[in-house]
């Protein structure tokens, strides 16, 4: 893909180079001191203590982080729960015990960029992958299957139990409960690090990235997916069944704060890779057709999931019942002969390398 050939000819260092290197450090692997024969430890010593993995502890939903470092931002319009944005809050409750429903339905859509996904990370057997923004299991599950070493993390502990599901029964993998932009890990502690669609779903994405970064080391990989702005017209659908019944967006769920929003397009998207300091960037647009019956589609905004979720069951039974109706009336134009809907969506897929 032209996209791998540029990130290739920018002197990206392949994975299976760093499976070798670090097969010479038997004790790798040892609790709280796998990685330091490698100098990843550098800044870091102050966790020793602590142990790398304190999921749901310490660093809870959060993912706090003791002192400084990249990623962490200037604090700007932070709430009292661990650097938490009001979006990101929104963000919480709006997937708070629903990672079934999201599975069930638009987690089988976000699956389709997966394969994609990993490929411009590079991930093969002996790839040390972190999944950021786990949800229930789809990159993870994929990216084992290739034979790299998987460390998981998701906001949502519905979500994080899961992904240890699903990877429990493909060998394994780490799998914890933190929050972009502040994670429990080393600086250059993982080759590569995926994001599907988590970009969409944080107060702070260049933080984020910035903290993507960090943990990733020099000449790693970062992959990452967004969806497109504006949406295609399968990507429309529910958003022009909830205008078409006059339901505004509930006001517990606060937009993304217009300072720390970016273009959701190629030049927007590959433009903040960038200015996270990312080299040998690339973007390119993902459009597919996805097919989901009528009832598969409307369960998931039925069951509150995502904001569109959140948006259709704010204002009681009566209300969703007539964004029901719009949906049904709206998605007949695309129902095709089998009955199932034929949606087009449209995504981005980026990636860069950690300069170093």
């Amino acid at each position: 893909m032209a996209m791998e050939r540029g990130i290739e000819g920018a002197g990206a260092t392949t994975p299976g180079t760093t499976a070798a290197a670090k097969a010479k450090d038997g004790s790798r692997r040892e609790a709280d001191g796998r990685r330091e024969g490698e100098g990843l430890r550098e800044a870091d010593d102050r966790r020793k203590g602590e142990g790398r993995r304190e999921a749901d502890g310490r660093w809870g939903g959060e993912g706090r982080r003791e002192g400084g470092g990249r990623g962490e931002g200037d604090g700007r319009h932070e709430s009292a729960c661990g650097g938490q944005t009001p979006f990101d809050l929104g963000e919480r409750r709006a997937w708070a015990g629903r990672a079934a429903a999201y599975e069930a339905g638009f987690g089988r859509l976000c699956a389709h960029t997966v394969p994609l996904l990993l490929d411009a990370a590079g991930v093969r057997s002996g790839t040390e992958l972190l999944d950021a923004g786990c949800g229930t299991g789809a990159v993870t599950l994929a990216a084992l299957a290739r034979g790299a070493r998987v460390t998981a993390v998701d906001a949502e502990s519905d979500m994080v139990r899961r992904t240890e599901a699903v990877a429990g029964s493909a060998g394994g993998a780490e799998v914890h409960r933190a929050a972009l932009p502040r994670l429990p890990f080393p600086d250059g502690a993982f080759d590569a690090a995926a994001g599907n669609f988590v970009l969409n779903h944080v107060g702070r994405p260049r933080a984020a990235l910035a903290e993507l970064s960090r943990v990733v080391r020099p000449g790693g990989r970062i992959a990452l997916t967004v969806w497109a702005v504006p949406a295609a017209p399968g990507q429309a659908l529910l958003g022009r069944a909830v205008a078409a019944a006059g339901v505004a967006r509930p006001a517990g769920l606060p937009a993304l704060a217009p300072e720390d929003d970016f273009p959701r397009d190629v030049p927007g998207l590959a433009g903040l890779l960038r200015g996270a300091g990312l080299t040998g960037v690339a973007c390119r647009p993902v459009t597919w057709n996805h097919r989901a019956t009528p009832e598969e589609w409307w369960r998931g905004p039925a069951a509150g999931v995502a904001a569109i979720g959140q948006t259709v069951i704010s204002q009681g039974p009566e209300v969703t019942d007539r964004i029901a109706r719009h949906f049904r009336r709206l998605a007949a134009s695309f129902t095709g002969p089998d009955g199932q809907l034929v949606l087009p969506h449209r995504a981005l897929l980026a990636l860069g390398v950690v300069p170093g």
